[in-house]
């Protein structure tokens, strides 16, 4: 609209100027000052209410049960990836996989037991001097015995796990939040969430075009008034409360295609 008003304004003045000259022939020339015009691009300003969101927001939550031994940040900190955030309890952790451990070794033990019984039998069975029944007993013995100790093993490896995952650590760098778990708290494995965190390098503005105003801007692009860039050259700055704006400007990286109806806005992400 700017835009406009201007050009016709001085598009009325040259011709003023010009009527006056006409009706004023028979006197001498009045000296008039020549204005070269040029066009220039003015960008379109849209302010609008945003909220300030974390690129990536995690919600932490333990992967096994247990009583939590100790927390090892304070509420707000900044941590790294694979920072410690919270210890559990590894008692009985390291319980069953001692026992899992002891148990893989007799298993072990079995399947040497099923090794020698069936090369014994093989033996009996190139002699003549043992049934088929005794033959197929053995081969059977031994397929179990080795079934048994991949089971045996996934079991190991998954006590093993556990007994990691009693270390719960930060996912991503970032800022944690209060926590919700307090030392000495039993908690449930996936149960409730421990502490949010969140990362703000990046961060995001989160806001909503009104429809109205976007279908205008584009109205004005289809007839000439307004150049409507691609969405990817759309800048943003973020404007404070007491009028000053932040130093650093962002891309639009985001306008949904939908509407919400509840407010006929777009959703958009800067």
């Amino acid at each position: 609209m700017y835009i406009n008003t201007v050009k016709r304004f001085l598009a009325l003045s040259i011709l003023l100027f010009s009527s006056y000259s006409y009706a004023n022939d028979a006197q001498q020339p009045v000296p008039v000052q020549v204005m070269q015009l040029s066009a220039m691009n003015v960008p379109v300003k849209v302010e609008l209410p945003t909220v300030l969101m974390g690129s990536e927001e995690v919600e932490i939550r333990a992967r096994v049960a247990g009583i939590v031994e100790k927390i090892h940040f304070k509420d707000g900190d900044q941590v790294k990836k694979g920072d410690l955030l919270y210890s559990l309890d590894t008692e009985q952790l390291e319980a069953t996989l001692a026992r899992l451990d002891a148990d893989q070794e007799a298993l072990k033990a079995r399947l040497d037991q099923a090794n020698r019984n069936l090369k014994r039998v093989n033996t009996l069975k190139t002699q003549r001097a043992i049934a088929q029944k005794d033959v197929d007993d053995a081969v059977s013995e031994q397929a179990i015995a080795k079934a048994d100790i991949l089971a045996g093993e996934a079991r190991l490896k998954e006590a093993s796990l556990n007994l990691n995952y009693a270390k719960i650590k930060a996912p991503i760098n970032g800022f944690v939040s209060r926590s919700l778990v307090s030392e000495g708290d039993y908690i449930q494995s996936a149960g409730d969430v421990l502490v949010n965190l969140t990362q703000l390098n990046p961060i995001y503005a989160r806001f909503s075009i009104p429809t109205r105003s976007y279908q205008a801007i584009q109205a004005e692009a289809m007839m000439g008034s307004v150049v409507l860039p691609p969405l990817s050259d759309w800048k943003a700055k973020l404007k404070f409360g007491h009028g000053q704006y932040y130093d650093q400007v962002g891309t639009v990286d985001f306008l949904d295609v939908k509407v919400d109806p509840l407010t006929g806005a777009q959703e958009s992400r800067a």
